[in-house]
């Protein structure tokens, strides 16, 4: 058995085979996959990586077994810790997979309960985004800005700057009753970021240095702009911006107040919060004005 595996792995990490691999991932929507004994014990999954990952990759590819073997989201979260500019198209397959397994299929009869697991998946991938930044957070990271012209290297490319484009490409799920109609991964992130970057509710000192951090990290930013372009449910919009109106209400109040607390050594964490999501809040506004001039009448007066 041992023998049998090192001989697919050494046949699979050749070349002709992962060219071959990407073209019947990228064509018919992974029709290739639907058997059902692919979807047993995640099949499919694991021929998919062994196929699409190159031969650099080998320990990736041992750790993914690994990590599906204990959860999804052990998973998930690997598959964006690992990824970069070369894998980004075998960690998009991967996920585009992950998505078409768990969709309803046709008229199924328990649709309702492949829908549900469906939305549980977008949020785990939703989560899994919010956890990349917290985790960096934690571990004392300094993310990489961004960089152009002649200093420009690829290096600078990293996940976190890759990950924006990543949730743009995901795919929602198919065939979901009307009620799941909004399910995106764009969706699901946006409303993590507000419950992350929310100070009026959890004014501990851990949450204010939190989101004080997240704010002034490019590719965060950068990934909440995108999921707010890319976002076609307004409902899922007013979340970010409603939670970021209430943080801004927040604060104020607590300035009027005591009027000498911006001067204070205490309030600087807080300071340097406001100021960011004000400009957060002007990056929204921009973005905002470029779509759609009539959508700028209506966010005017509610950032009044």
């Amino acid at each position: 058995m041992i023998l049998l595996k090192a001989v697919q792995l050494i046949i699979c990490e050749e070349d002709w085979v992962t060219m071959k691999m990407f073209k019947i991932v990228e064509t018919n929507r992974m029709e290739a996959f639907n058997h059902d004994r692919l979807k047993q014990n995640c099949l499919g999954q694991q021929l998919l990586r062994l196929g699409i990952r190159r031969r650099s990759e080998r320990d990736i590819v041992r750790e993914l077994s690994v990590c599906n073997g204990n959860s999804k989201k052990a998973l998930i979260d690997k598959l964006l810790a690992v990824m970069n500019m070369w894998n980004m198209r075998a960690t998009l397959f991967d996920l585009m997979l992950m998505i078409k397994e768990i969709s309803p299929e046709g008229a199924q009869k328990h649709a309702q309960q492949s829908a549900i697991a469906a939305d549980a998946l977008m949020g785990e991938i939703g989560k899994c985004c919010r956890d990349l930044f917290t985790n960096a957070h934690k571990e004392g990271l300094q993310l990489s800005s961004a960089v152009l012209g002649r200093d420009f290297r690829f290096r600078h490319v990293t996940n976190f700057w890759l990950i924006a484009l990543l949730v743009r490409l995901c795919p929602q799920p198919n065939n979901v009753p009307n009620q799941f109609h909004h399910m995106t991964v764009s969706g699901k992130f946006l409303k993590e970021a507000a419950s992350m970057l929310d100070t009026a509710n959890d004014s501990s000192k851990e949450r204010i240095q939190q989101s004080a951090w997240l704010l002034s990290q490019q590719p965060f930013l950068n990934l909440v702009l995108a999921c707010l372009k890319g976002e076609d449910f307004q409902p899922n919009k007013d979340l970010l911006v409603s939670s970021l109106y209430k943080q801004l209400l927040d604060l104020t109040s607590k300035t009027k107040e005591n009027p000498a607390l911006p001067l204070m050594e205490k309030f600087s964490a807080e300071r340097e919060g406001l100021l960011l999501r004000l400009s957060l809040v002007g990056g929204i506004f921009k973005q905002v004005r470029i779509n759609s001039r009539s959508e700028t009448c209506l966010f005017v007066p509610m950032m009044r």
